[in-house]
């Protein structure tokens, strides 16, 4: 069953006890929890469904969604138009010609600037290379991993699959043992446990092959397992 806010408060405040530091916040315990659990593997279930994205006249840019952490695939929609994906270093170098690209756009991520205002932060964006000369919606189409998403009142729920739940309550209270004891040496053994080390072994299991799907007619390739593909 997926783990509430006040669930996961709960398993944190049962490390940490009723007199934590009042400078410490469970929430901050759970949501750098979550975090931790998204970094340690390019976990295949961050995959989020393909979205679109609009072009707005003028604009040499692009927000990404904001629950956007890695890209996997971009694709254009229109045949009028090649993309390709570049450095930030190339995208500064093309600004800077008097010239400009009617076949072409090179866009390159980048992160968001750093705030010191409390709210909803600025969401990473592709910067782009000729700027928009004619705004289009749909114009391109994004895959990617998502970030996790913090988790603010006490119903929400955290993204993550029925079969992680367990692993995250124990990322939870390991975190709540560094603030109690400054110590990461719980969180050191859930790195190196055969836990972890068999829900990375089985990730992509939702989607194990490519090509044609076995069992008809059209079964006439052998499957292609994840590893040896090379996708993301």
């Amino acid at each position: 069953m997926a783990q509430t806010l006040t669930q996961l408060r709960d398993h944190a405040r049962a490390v940490m006890g009723e007199d934590f530091d009042p400078r410490y916040s469970l929430d901050d315990v759970v949501n750098q929890s979550g975090r931790q659990l998204f970094s340690m593997h390019s976990w295949r279930w961050r995959l989020r469904s393909v979205k679109s994205l609009d072009l707005v006249e003028g604009e040499d840019s692009v927000p990404l969604p904001a629950d956007f952490d890695e890209l996997v695939a971009f694709e254009s929609t229109t045949t009028s138009r090649q993309f390709s994906l570049t450095s930030i270093e190339e995208i500064l170098e093309r600004r800077s010609y008097a010239l400009t690209d009617t076949f072409n756009y090179f866009g390159a991520v980048v992160s968001p600037s750093q705030v010191t205002e409390k709210g909803v932060p600025p969401v990473a964006r592709m910067e782009l290379w000729p700027a928009v000369q004619s705004g289009s919606t749909d114009a391109f189409k994004i895959a990617y991993r998502s970030a996790w998403v913090d988790l603010n009142d006490g119903d929400d729920v955290a993204n993550v699959p029925p079969k992680f739940d367990l692993l995250l309550i124990k990322i939870v209270r390991a975190m709540a043992m560094y603030y109690v004891t400054n110590s990461m040496e719980e969180m050191e053994l859930i790195n190196q446990s055969s836990e972890l080390a068999t829900l990375k072994g089985s990730d992509g299991a939702q989607q194990a092959n490519l090509g044609p799907i076995g069992g008809g007619v059209l079964n006439v390739h052998q499957p292609h397992n994840w590893v040896s593909t090379g996708i993301g």
